[in-house]
């Protein structure tokens, strides 16, 4: 049952007063989100608020998404807080110089929360460079660490910001699964990612 804009914003309310809000608590004390809080977004369309109608979003304005958010935290803080994550990776989807290839494959399973995002943005952190991205044959590399990722556990795609040459800032969208040169606390990795 996907939600129009019209609607959207009464509906992210039944859902934070029938679902959310009375399993907040029992969330909070939860190491992970349940999924199926997630899924109950998915079905309402709202992995795709932000993203414009004609990309499979529901093309919600600044006001009316913010609506939308603050009637989701007020039903349960953590559930909204790994769901607004993944805003990053939809948009990044659906702005114009993103690669057709991209965009193409992943936008609309994206708005349909089909696919799931997160983000690591250690290349914007201030100070000295955390992350690194250089380019490397058709992609790019990765080195150094990312402090802080969100959804781990819970997303299929990550939204990476790393410091590129010259100082420039590189977004990069990349699997988020663990593997060897990329796990969830490690100190230091290095990963390819494609363009």
């Amino acid at each position: 049952m996907t939600t129009t804009a019209r609607d959207v914003v009464p509906a992210a309310r039944g859902l934070a007063d029938d679902l959310l809000f009375p399993d907040a608590m029992r969330v909070d004390g939860l190491d992970v989100l349940p999924v199926a809080h997630l899924d109950a977004l998915a079905a309402l369309g709202l992995y795709g608020a932000p993203a414009p109608a004609e990309a499979g979003g529901l093309g919600l304005d600044l006001v009316t998404y913010c609506a939308v958010v603050e009637e989701l935290a007020g039903g349960c803080l953590a559930t909204t807080f790994v769901w607004l994550q993944h805003r990053g990776l939809v948009m990044t989807l659906a702005a114009d110089g993103t690669p057709a290839a991209l965009r193409d494959r992943w936008l609309d399973p994206a708005c349909r929360g089909q696919v799931r995002g997160g983000i690591a943005l250690g290349g914007l952190m201030p100070g000295p460079p955390r992350l690194h991205a250089r380019p490397d044959g058709g992609g790019w590399r990765l080195d150094g660490e990312a402090p802080w990722v969100t959804g781990w556990g819970l997303i299929d795609l990550l939204l990476v910001v790393a410091r590129g040459p010259d100082d420039s800032v590189v977004s990069l969208i990349v699997d988020a699964a663990a593997r060897p040169t990329a796990l969830p606390g490690r100190r230091r990795c290095r990963s390819r990612a494609a363009r």
